[in-house]
Formats: structure tokens, sequence, C-alpha cells
């Protein structure tokens, strides 16, 4: 619903209505306890193209070559710089979901994700990126999968 429906179904100026919306989330927010995941847990990540999509000019101001050139085929992990940020997932088989945008997928971002998310004791499954080589150290049962066998 829009703010300006909610104003004019309310009665309300667009901005006491934005000032109500916001408070309503932020209540919102500050209640819903944080997801804690257990037993068997997959952590993947995606890397999301991101970026000026739709505002030309702001990518030739910034002297760059528009989205489709410049991230096409582009190699590796991404990182929130390069405007390919990465979402990892944590995923309790059977269960919740945790989705949270890093930085990047380096352990001194991933490492405060997983602790805070995931009960020590639980089984992580992952791919083989070395990030998640130190799972054992922070206290969790680590299996990896192989991408290029087919896994």
């Amino acid at each position: 619903m829009k703010i300006e429906q909610i104003a004019a179904e309310l009665d309300l100026a667009a901005g006491d209505a934005q000032q109500m919306t916001t408070r309503l989330h932020e209540g919102i927010v500050a209640e819903k306890k944080p997801t804690r995941l257990s037993g068997k847990v997959e952590a993947v990540e995606v890397h999301v193209v991101a970026g000026h999509k739709g505002h030309p000019k702001i990518v030739q101001k910034l002297g760059r070559q528009d989205r489709r050139r410049r991230l096409q085929g582009a190699r590796g992990r991404g990182t929130l710089a390069r405007e390919k940020p990465p979402i990892p997932g944590l995923f309790q088989r059977n269960g919740d979901v945790v989705l949270q945008m890093l930085p990047n997928v380096q352990q001194a971002m991933i490492q405060p994700s997983i602790t805070r998310t995931v009960t020590p004791g639980s089984r992580l499954y992952t791919d083989e990126y070395s990030s998640y080589r130190r799972l054992a150290e922070w206290g969790y049962e680590h299996k990896t999968v192989n991408h290029a066998r087919g896994e």
C-alpha cells in the first residue's frame, strides 16, 4: 500500500502517514526475535547484479560502461563495491531461512553472520570456498560439496 493511499484513507498528510508507517515498521522489527537455526544447515550465496539500473545518466557521469557490457561474464565472487553484492543464505533443512546482504564473503564477514544465526554444534553443509574452512574451529560440524563434480 502506498503512503498516499494510507494518508487518503486516514485523512492525514502524507508526511504524517509516513511517520506512522515508519514507527510501525520499527516496532515490528524491534519485537521480532532473531532467527536461530540448528541441526542440518546449508550455507549458499548468490551474487546479485546491482548498479544504477534505469539511470544511464548516473552511469555516464561516473564514467563507466553500461551494466550490460561491464558486468557480463564477470568472474569470481562479487562484492558490494563491484556492484555484485553477495547474499549468503542459511537454510535449516525443513525449517527457516536467513538471508543477509554482506559487503563480501570473506571470513571476517561470514563468521559473525553464522555465529549469530546458527547454534554451535550444528552441521553446516557448504561448498569448498575457503571462507568456510574454519567452521570446525568456530564450533560447527562441517561437510562440503564439490560443485565441479556435480554434487
